[in-house]
């Protein structure tokens, strides 16, 4: 299939471009690019020992020149340095002055996590030695496709460090460490230094609002401290560039998404809060700026009226569309891309000429020890491509 091939009212095609429902491996937290050439360039995490977090995987790319169509064979481009567990969650970037930018995570351990940077001048065929973003040690996150440049020219990658409120550490059956500081890194000088804005912003208690849906036969004592305390998580930050030069950053939750604002990169966050009336599981979310609008677009799991506390409400199902016309402040629900037939995560998004791309995580089932069916959330890697008229104001 090929855009051309799409219906004029817009519809969405996806298919698996990496199966591993069965093997028990993964392949995605994905980001592409489209090469001077018009293929398109994506690169993945490639599990290669195992599906956990800390199995061992690489950086690979493929290219595609019939708009996802087919994909070229694998092609590793990071390994794992000596002493590391894994590279992953890779973000590609078409930078302002031609160069293409990437930016993927070497995980050391569980404390020790950190973002490195590299170029290419010749569409992805080599690339520089990677280099930290940061000489800091911490658990630093930054989820796939997440590097962004704003129109100054600063380029941005937003990150979690995981961290504790105060006060929590107290409770044993609360995870302090699910709490992280969400900031940015920035550079002025085109990726050659990188800096640390001196401002971030974690959950707390004044930012705290229940979920929409609650399951009150659920609460745990854990999930009762939670709520009487006004405690809640921020993880997987995103940061897009509105068109008035603002930053927005969007933060993943337990229920909820959050977003906040800052002038520039360096700035301090004000203006945080949810995004009304809409309940979510703990998933990432996607959002970008469709080019030359002011329209933003979100993908993400939108769980209806299924209550938190459920068994059924960590799936991260079904891959839902969003828009806000006003900076982020308020938002419209589209629909959906993919059913609740299987869950859909980490979420890249890419505009190109009439069309959106996308890639994700499509989970897998196993029976577990007890017979019970289970999804797997990360499994197969996923394309999808819908036209772009559907969805402009």
């Amino acid at each position: 299939m090929s855009p051309d091939s799409l219906t004029p009212t817009g519809s969405y095609k996806s298919w698996i471009v990496i199966d591993h429902s069965s093997d028990g491996l993964r392949a995605g937290e994905g980001s592409m690019v489209v090469l001077n050439d018009r293929s398109l360039l994506l690169l993945y995490s490639d599990f290669v020992d195992g599906g956990a977090d800390e199995s061992r995987s690489n950086i690979s790319s493929m290219t595609s020149r019939d708009a996802g169509r087919t994909w070229s064979r694998p092609r590793r481009l990071f390994d794992p340095p000596p002493g590391a567990l894994n590279v992953m969650s890779a973000s590609v970037l078409r930078l302002q002055d031609g160069r293409l930018g990437c930016v993927f995570c070497v995980k050391y351990s569980r404390q020790h996590l950190i973002p490195q940077w590299c170029v290419s001048c010749d569409e992805g065929e080599s690339w520089s030695t990677p280099e930290p973003l940061t000489d800091d040690i911490g658990y630093f996150v930054v989820t796939n496709d997440r590097l962004i440049q704003h129109s100054d020219g600063t380029l941005i990658v937003p990150y979690a460090l995981s961290t504790g409120i105060d006060g929590q550490e107290q409770y044993e059956h609360w995870d302090p460490a699910w709490n992280a500081r969400c900031g940015l890194f920035f550079s002025r000088d085109a990726g050659k230094t990188w800096e640390r804005s001196p401002h971030s912003i974690t959950h707390t208690p004044e930012v705290f609002r229940m979920p929409l849906h609650l399951d009150p036969s659920a609460q745990n004592e854990a999930v009762r401290y939670m709520f009487d305390n006004r405690l809640g998580v921020f993880q997987e930050p995103g940061v897009e560039e509105l068109s008035d030069g603002t930053l927005m950053m969007y933060i993943r939750s337990s229920y909820n998404i959050y977003r906040c604002f800052a002038t520039h990169a360096a700035a301090p966050w004000t203006g945080c809060d949810t995004i009304r009336d809409f309940h979510v599981c703990m998933g990432p979310q996607m959002v970008r700026r469709l080019p030359g609008s002011d329209r933003l677009m979100l993908l993400y799991n939108d769980r209806g009226t299924q209550p938190f506390g459920s068994p059924e409400f960590s799936m991260r199902t079904p891959l839902s569309v969003a828009f806000s016309d006003d900076g982020g402040r308020s938002w419209m629900r589209w629909g959906k891309l993919e059913d609740e037939s299987r869950s859909y995560c980490y979420c890249s998004l890419l505009f190109d000429r009439t069309h959106f791309l996308t890639t994700y995580y499509e989970s897998t089932t196993k029976i577990d020890a007890k017979g019970v069916e289970r999804r797997r959330n990360l499994a197969s890697l996923k394309f999808g491509i819908g036209d772009l008229s559907l969805f402009r104001t």
